[in-house]
């Protein structure tokens, strides 16, 4: 369990850094960028935005700060945390397709894919190792140990 939990938490880090050098990353790689992308991506910042992309954008924003939080919990190994950190990662990756055509220049595509790849390697050690005993609520660890003792009775 200990080894489950400490790759748990590594994990979590490790996505964490990956998100933050694919922001930083995305700030610089943009400039060197073709120019027929660049003005794209100018034209598409300028624009006016309509209802249902303040819509896309509003839930996003809010998902994103419930997967912040949520990470911070399963970091910490608590128990509401992984419920609220998997609706949020599936919801994201739901919202993402309304975004529309995404301009992502290659360093911080890549980071960003290895941080979902790490996300998802995230969700498998809480549901499939030993790390899932700390998000399982006390009924039902109290129901596993009730009965284990029937059973050797």
């Amino acid at each position: 369990m200990i080894n489950s939990n400490r790759a748990l938490r590594i994990s979590i880090v490790v996505q964490w850094i990956l998100i933050a050098a694919a922001v930083f990353f995305g700030f610089y790689e943009e400039g060197n960028l073709p120019e027929a992308l660049r003005s794209y991506i100018s034209e598409q910042d300028n624009k006016s935005i309509s209802l249902t992309e303040m819509v896309v954008l509003g839930s996003s924003a809010i998902l994103l700060i419930g997967l912040i939080i949520s990470s911070v919990g399963i970091y910490r190994l608590k128990s509401w945390a992984r419920t609220p950190y998997v609706a949020c990662s599936l919801l994201i990756t739901f919202v993402f397709l309304f975004l529309g055509p995404v301009v992502t220049p290659p360093i911080e595509g890549t980071l960003q894919y290895l941080a979902n790849g790490i996300e998802g390697f995230a969700i498998a050690l809480m549901y499939f190792s030993s790390a899932r005993e700390n998000f399982e609520s006390s009924v039902s660890k109290n129901s596993e140990i009730s009965n284990q003792e029937e059973a050797a009775a």
